[in-house]
């Protein structure tokens, strides 16, 4: 059931992320979530792969290692 569910068996995927990849730095980070991320703009995912750089998380890093941001 879905009340049973661990934090860690949750995957989310963020349609139009943008450059700050807010909502799967928080899955990741708040909630343990496994996510992934597309964006049409060339330049925000320019951006958003600086910015995991910058964030240097590395549940982050290992998340978008194994998922990167597609457009």
């Amino acid at each position: 059931s879905i009340f049973e569910l661990k934090s860690t068996d949750i995957s989310g995927f963020d349609i139009c992320t943008g450059a700050n990849l807010i909502y799967p730095i928080l899955g990741i980070c708040a909630k343990g979530w496994k996510m992934a991320a597309s964006e049409i703009n060339i330049e925000a995912i320019k951006w958003a792969n600086d910015n995991l750089i910058v964030i240097d998380n590395e549940k982050v890093m290992e998340n978008f290692r194994n998922n990167p941001i597609r457009q």
